[in-house]
């Protein structure tokens, strides 16, 4: 076992191996540096006798078994499905306790706590909401007054009043302000994250009409082509069996549009659109090749396969009304030719040889399917 794969499962072990989890847990493990900080500086204030030990020794287990709780719960998941997985406003609040000890028990040193204090907000600000963010900054000024305010009342020669107060008026203009400003920013980034969604929409918006017809709402004539291409690739690396397509023309369209108009007519194309890919595989896949003609890809099928499909899509279509809602009686039917692709065989080819099946299919009277037979003089070498 190298390396690499000794860190890898550590790193699985500490972190977990779920990509959202991990990436909580390392968020979480960035915090603990202000804690060793906040520690460091009581236990440094203890060495120079300006702190009592014992206080010293109950912020390191006031903040290790914290730490160890949070690691614990984040670990197992406990708040996955909260509206707070991170526990940020628990842990903000476990922080502002444990700095606000500091500043208690630190004697001459305890003005560094303050700067700490702050980031406790900062910190908040990627991931609290911004009434979060307020609640956070206005619980960390109430509670640095109360303790101002305590350590004054019980200590006044120490911590002179006055003092404590112009100190407090000071963290707390500060910590106001820097809630304002963290509350503006997860504002905008609120609304950067909301403008991505829209865009993301508008993205998949124009990919869908760059692909589909607007009238049938199938796959148009150019996305289909790169769907057939990546058929036709799969099918050379031998990772598809034969595939087939189809060429369908609906008889007599212009007929339906000179007798009952335009409106018929694209209701026609719709109802053919509707029935057609409710009658087929989920896998196959039927675009608008243009005007009344249209072209079915079916994957992974043989010839056989495909003339059975075809007709019974053909004799469905027989009892179909596509314009049921404005002329019930009428009546459509269709003329298919199909082509099997074979091995090596260009796509315009392919292609040709599925239309010329289907003129075959036209002059044998219309309403009929009719296959393409097998030609490999265009076959690539």
């Amino acid at each position: 076992m190298n390396g690499q794969t000794v860190l890898t499962l550590m790193g699985d072990r500490v972190l977990g191996s779920e990509r959202v989890r991990r990436q909580r847990i390392s968020r979480f493990l960035l915090t603990l540096p202000a804690f060793v900080a906040g520690i460091g500086l009581l236990h440094y204030a203890r060495h120079l006798g300006l702190s009592d030990g014992a206080n010293a020794w109950w912020l390191t287990w006031y903040v290790a078994g914290g730490l160890g709780l949070f690691y614990a719960l984040l670990r197992m998941g406990w708040a996955v499905h909260s509206s707070d997985p991170d526990l940020m406003i628990e842990r903000s609040v476990f922080a502002i306790v444990a700095l606000l000890m500091v500043y208690a028990w630190g004697g001459s040193a305890r003005s560094n706590a303050l700067l700490l204090l702050s980031l406790v907000v900062v910190q908040g600000m990627f991931t609290l909401s911004p009434r979060q963010t307020l609640v956070v900054g206005g619980l960390s000024v109430l509670l640095l007054g109360l303790t101002m305010a305590y350590i004054s009342h019980q200590d006044p020669q120490r911590y002179p009043p006055l003092l404590e107060l112009l100190r407090f008026i000071l963290v707390a203009f500060g910590m106001i302000g820097l809630s304002m400003v963290a509350r503006q920013v997860q504002q905008l980034r609120r609304k950067l994250v909301q403008q991505k969604a829209e865009l993301q929409v508008a993205l998949e918006r124009v990919q869908r009409l760059g692909q589909r017809d607007a009238l049938t709402d199938l796959v148009n004539r150019r996305h289909m082509l790169e769907l057939i291409e990546y058929e036709l690739k799969r099918q050379a690396r031998g990772h598809a069996p034969a595939c087939c397509v189809a060429m369908v023309d609906l008889d007599w369209f212009k007929r339906i549009n000179d007798t009952h108009g335009h409106a018929v007519g694209d209701q026609v194309l719709r109802g053919f659109a509707h029935v057609t890919t409710k009658l087929l595989r989920t896998t196959d896949v039927v675009a608008r090749w243009g005007g009344e003609e249209f072209l079915i890809l079916l994957p992974c099928t043989d010839l056989p396969q495909a003339m059975a499909t075809l007709e019974r899509l053909r004799l469905h279509l027989c009892h179909a009304r596509l314009a049921e809602d404005i002329v019930p009686k009428l009546q459509v039917t269709v003329s298919i030719g199909v082509a099997q692709h074979q091995h090596g065989e260009l796509l315009d080819h392919f292609l040709d040889r599925a239309d010329q099946a289907m003129y075959a299919a036209k002059s044998a009277g219309r309403n009929v399917v009719r296959s393409a037979p097998m030609d490999v003089s265009d076959v690539a070498p």
